[in-house]
């Protein structure tokens, strides 16, 4: 893996970390903002919950390093 590809990862890994840790600081508004989007209000409960730890996976997966055989 390239230095430029790892690093490009490892940024995208962080952005998602810290949005998902805003989110959960906030999960009011999170869930208010999901609602402004249109969401009915029993999505945006469940979506404002669930959002975040779908981010926090997605940075996981960007740092994990899959070697090829």
């Amino acid at each position: 893996m390239s230095a430029l590809s790892l690093s490009v990862r490892i940024v995208l890994a962080a952005l998602f970390a810290v949005a998902a840790i805003a989110k959960w600081a906030d999960l009011s508004g999170s869930r208010g903002a999901l609602e402004d989007f249109g969401a009915p209000q029993k999505l945006a409960r469940i979506g404002g919950t669930v959002l975040p730890v779908f981010e926090l996976l997605i940075a996981t997966c960007l740092l994990i390093v899959c070697k090829k055989a």
